[in-house]
């Protein structure tokens, strides 16, 4: 595996947290230097997005794709419904993916 595709899962395993890029890098086994080189990579792919920034730390997390999406929140909505937890408000990116995955779905459905 690729310092890149280690990165990205390190993203992959702890979404929706998010994580800094000292974090991604210990998690990843590299310096801090290669992570955040990858990281502004990643980030250009939109595949990950700056979520927050703590003072000089910025934290970063991983942009899921429709169907990616769609399984979280139906995860989240098994959750609330088996055990009364509050589901987690979606961010304006997740909404929209939730819309797009609607749309596709939907169409495929009717075909």
């Amino acid at each position: 595996m690729n310092t890149k595709s280690a990165i990205l899962k390190v993203f992959q395993e702890t979404y929706p947290s998010d994580l800094s890029i000292k974090e991604v890098a210990r998690k990843a086994g590299i310096t801090r230097e290669t992570a955040s080189k990858y990281i502004a990579v990643l980030e250009a792919e939109s595949k990950i997005k700056a979520a927050r920034k703590v003072r000089n730390t910025k934290f970063f997390r991983f942009v899921p794709d429709a169907a990616t999406l769609v399984k979280d929140i139906g995860e989240r909505l098994e959750t609330f419904l088996e055990e009364g937890f509050v589901l987690e408000v979606l961010d304006e990116d997740e909404i929209k993916a939730l819309r797009k995955a609607r749309k596709i779905l939907g169409r495929k459905l009717r075909e």
